[in-house]
């Protein structure tokens, strides 16, 4: 977090905290044996909330970088 703290204010970028999350990706096996333990980030004093799957760019990203998320969506707005 302090490599991306010092890119952020080296270019001129404010990062709300508050408005960020946090996601860990793997595959589904690796996620398994993980188990449901909560990686938890902070940033400026904030915890950032630890999400499953987070749109981007119109693209729905999730924790496996897999499209079943972001084609469910699409086929649930035809």
């Amino acid at each position: 977090m302090e490599d991306i703290e010092q890119w952020s204010t080296f270019n001129g970028m404010v990062i709300n905290g508050e408005k960020s999350k946090s996601m860990v990706i793997c595959t589904y096996q690796k996620s398994t044996k993980i188990g449901s333990s909560e990686l938890h980030i902070n940033y400026n004093n904030t915890v950032l909330e630890n999400v499953k799957s987070k749109r981007l760019l119109g693209v729905i990203v999730d924790n496996h970088l897999c499209w079943k998320a972001h084609i469910n969506d699409l086929a649930s707005n035809l």
